[in-house]
C-alpha cells in the first residue's frame, strides 16, 4: 500500500507515523520508519511508502501549502466508521 511513486511539484510532504512501522523510499533511498518517527518530502522528491509488515500502521499526512490532500478524496473510498479499511 501507499501509492506508485510520485513527487509533488509545489507541496512539502510531512509523514508522521503513529502506530506500526512503515518503509519510505525517498529519491530511491530506503528509510524505516516507526512510532514517533517523521519522513519530510519537499517539492521535486520521487518517494512512495509501505507497510512491510502484517501489522497494520497509523500514519497521518500534513500537506503544505494545502490543496494536494484532494488527490486522496477523488482516488480513495470513504471511510466507515467503526469498519477496518478495505484489503486489496
Amino acid at each position: 500500500m501507499g501509492g506508485p511513486p510520485h513527487a509533488h511539484i509545489d507541496a512539502t510532504e510531512l509523514i508522521y507515523v503513529h502506530t506500526g512501522v512503515i518503509i519510505v523510499y525517498i529519491d530511491g533511498v530506503e528509510h524505516t520508519a516507526g512510532p514517533g518517527n517523521t519522513a519530510v518530502i519537499t517539492p521535486h522528491t520521487v518517494h512512495v511508502f509501505r507497510n512491510r509488515s502484517a501489522a497494520p500502521a497509523r500514519v497521518l499526512f500534513v500537506f503544505t501549502p494545502s490543496g494536494t490532500e484532494e488527490i486522496f478524496l477523488q482516488a480513495g473510498m470513504p471511510a466507515i466508521p467503526g469498519e477496518p479499511v478495505p484489503q486489496h
